[in-house]
């Protein structure tokens, strides 16, 4: 009987060994909160911080709001004498030399003006018939030149990273709220102590387990900002307050001045989107966001994007106060232009009139 209970008492002690040295089966919980690999959750990523926007920038568009300013005071007097006419002309040729963007745009305003003196110059010697001509050549030479200008105008938006607005230069202000952070969702989204939070400016993947970028978005984001780390939630005054899913629409910034966002862009695994170059409100951060987007979604076929529907982004509308008033400066920029070649048309027309 003692040899049997040792056999026995020696078999039990084998199999807990045995046990001991197995790993247990992972809880729910344990696997739900475990990192996608050992290498993404190895990884180190890159906290960074975009450069603010430089003062010495904001002129640039400051010329251009000063120059649409005297363009939509500039008008072709009808009733004016062949001397004045050419007064007027001289006006519209200080406007293209003066003009603060392309050289084709300066070209074709400057020629306007030109056949603009030419056709008043015809008009004082009598020669209705070349006036009307040239009246008409003012016209036909300003037609496509309002879409140059907006043209023109983006183009100083994004090397600037200022905003045109209704009256100058739109603004860059934001307000802050102290938050914590509760959990990460994805990579672009966080539930934080008061509420959840929308990244402004960026997208990342869907989370899948056939896309490694989309876990490791997610696994950058907790570690740059783990649960319980207190975040600054910034809120520029040119975005919407929340998206039309309820998130709020902010900036994460950490203590050290980290933007969480822009470190996802830094390191390679997100795209920015929903700015002002796709259709959204634009945003103080827009221009260093789009200069470190490596263009994500081009590069691994495997993950998936949000469309802006189901992001809960709605686009930039005339409802929005910033781009309702920087489009009817723009349309008022079109309408000087439209103004100027409708009066050349009218001169023209008169001046065919008088010479048959």
């Amino acid at each position: 009987m003692l040899r049997y209970l040792g056999f026995v008492g020696i078999g039990l002690a084998a199999l807990w060994l045995m046990g001991a040295c197995d790993d247990p089966a992972p809880t729910p919980e344990s696997s739900a909160g475990a990192s996608p690999s050992p290498s993404v959750s190895a990884t180190a990523y890159e906290a960074a911080a975009p450069a603010a926007l430089e003062p010495a920038d904001r002129p640039a568009l400051e010329r251009f709001d000063s120059w649409l300013t005297r363009l939509s005071e500039f008008a072709i007097d009808t009733d004016a004498s062949p001397e004045d006419g050419e007064a007027q002309a001289a006006k519209l040729a200080a406007l293209a030399d003066d003009y603060p963007g392309s050289a084709e745009v300066a070209a074709q305003i400057e020629a306007a003006a030109q056949d603009l003196a030419h056709a008043h110059r015809a008009l004082g010697n009598g020669r209705p018939a070349t006036a009307a001509a040239a009246f008409r050549d003012v016209s036909t030479g300003l037609s496509g030149v309002h879409p140059l200008i907006e043209a023109d105008i983006e183009d100083v938006e994004r090397d600037s990273g200022y905003r045109l607005a209704g009256a100058g230069v739109q603004a860059h202000a934001t307000s802050t709220q102290t938050a914590s952070i509760v959990r990460w969702i994805d990579g672009d989204t966080v539930a934080t102590s008061i509420g959840r939070v929308r990244l402004i400016g960026l997208d990342t993947p869907e989370l899948s387990g056939r896309c490694a970028t989309a876990q490791e978005a997610l696994a950058a984001a907790e570690q740059l900002a783990p649960a319980g780390t207190l975040v600054k939630l910034t809120d520029p005054a040119s975005v919407d307050d929340t998206d039309q899913l309820g998130r709020m629409l902010r900036y994460v910034d950490l203590v050290d001045g980290t933007d969480v966002g822009y470190s996802l862009l830094v390191n390679a695994l997100g795209d920015a989107r929903f700015d002002s170059r796709d259709g959204y409100d634009w945003h103080p951060r827009e221009k260093a966001y789009r200069e470190h987007s490596a263009s994500v979604a081009d590069e691994d076929e495997q993950c998936s994007w949000e469309v802006a529907a189901s992001a809960g982004l709605a686009p930039a509308t005339d409802d929005d106060d910033d781009e309702h008033l920087r489009a009817l400066r723009l349309q008022a920029t079109s309408a000087a232009v439209d103004g100027i070649r409708r009066d050349a048309t009218t001169l023209a027309n008169a001046a065919s009139a008088s010479s048959r």
